[in-house]
């Protein structure tokens, strides 16, 4: 149970680094978390392997979850 705690913990501190605009922090967790501890949770608490897992993964993230880091990736023109 203790684990569990601190994984959703640190997922809730993980989460607002991923997009700077757009969705709101809550958001974005609620978007993420899941997808975050089902496929990044053996790099909880290294807050930057679990951002660079999940950006590894995009392809397998929720479409919610994909469309906060659609969000951070720069526009092309």
């Amino acid at each position: 149970m203790a684990i569990a705690t601190r994984c959703i913990l640190m997922i809730c501190l993980i989460v607002p680094t991923w997009a700077h605009a757009g969705s709101t922090e809550a958001e974005k967790e609620i978007a993420c978390k899941d997808d975050a501890m089902r496929l990044c949770s053996e790099f909880v608490p290294d807050r930057d392997k679990i951002t660079l897992c999940m950006q590894r993964r995009i392809p397998q993230l929720s479409p919610a979850c994909r469309a906060i880091f659609d969000e951070d990736k720069p526009k092309s023109k």
